[in-house]
């Protein structure tokens, strides 16, 4: 307990599944925490949450596709805890659509959100970090299936691919800067995401399959320990990796 105390840190997708259990996560050690969600009563719940359990945190109203929107967020959180140590970029949406039906609306939508967001928080909190000049750490979540591809989720698939190639090179750019910036691939987890209008039978069938040697799926709280490994001094030596968990 404590090993981040005094860093101030910022969680996208903060509302629910991964980005709410690892703003808590992140509380319980020590940091101060601004809660992003496009749903502001989402936002705010977590940041209630964590108070409640004695830690520091605010919700922050956020459109991560839209710059405008990224760069308030971002300035009404650095007034708020003073600074920004930590970035984890949970913030994502995923259908499942096959190719020859996908509109382009669709597709349009979830590349600006999970990869064009990426780019546009990961943009602004390193230009944060870099005027602050004491280092940071950002991790950005991407998935298995950047690599493997997802039938009936192109967009999803492609869009994943995308932020593990830019963090791969955000990485090198930022690492003089002593700041350390990595992706988590966490592999088949029981998040609301994920589940999306799938039945309970279903659920079971698709992800468990992603998980051949324990056939269990994944639960939020099943990532924090990777998480702190990233956004800890025992990751300081990594730049541009990507560590995946779960993943066949």
């Amino acid at each position: 307990m404590g090993q981040l105390d005094g860093k101030r840190a910022i969680v996208t997708g903060g509302a629910s599944g991964f980005g709410k259990v690892i703003s808590q996560a992140l509380a319980r050690e020590g940091a101060s925490v601004a809660v992003w969600d496009v749903r502001k009563e989402g936002a705010e719940g977590t940041a209630k949450t964590v108070e409640a359990a004695g830690g520091k945190a605010t919700g922050v109203a956020v459109d991560v596709s839209d710059s405008a929107s990224v760069q308030m967020a971002m300035a009404q959180s650095v007034e708020a805890l003073g600074g920004v140590d930590i970035m984890v970029n949970c913030a994502g949406v995923m259908y499942r659509t096959p190719i020859i039906e996908m509109p382009v609306e669709e597709w349009t939508q979830v590349i600006s959100i999970n990869l064009t967001g990426m780019f546009l928080c990961c943009q602004a909190v390193s230009r944060q970090m870099i005027e602050q000049g004491t280092g940071g750490k950002i991790v950005n979540f991407a998935s298995g299936r950047g690599v493997t591809g997802s039938v009936n989720s192109a967009h999803y698939a492609a869009s994943k691919g995308g932020v593990l190639a830019f963090t791969t090179t955000l990485g090198m750019e930022v690492a003089p800067h002593g700041i350390n910036a990595n992706s988590i691939c966490p592999g088949a987890t029981d998040t609301p995401m994920m589940r999306g209008g799938l039945t309970e039978e279903q659920v079971q069938s698709r992800m468990s399959s992603d998980v051949p040697y324990n056939k269990r799926i994944g639960k939020p709280e099943d990532i924090i320990g990777p998480i702190l490994f990233l956004v800890s001094e025992s990751s300081k030596d990594m730049y541009g990796q990507t560590l995946f968990i779960k993943t066949p």
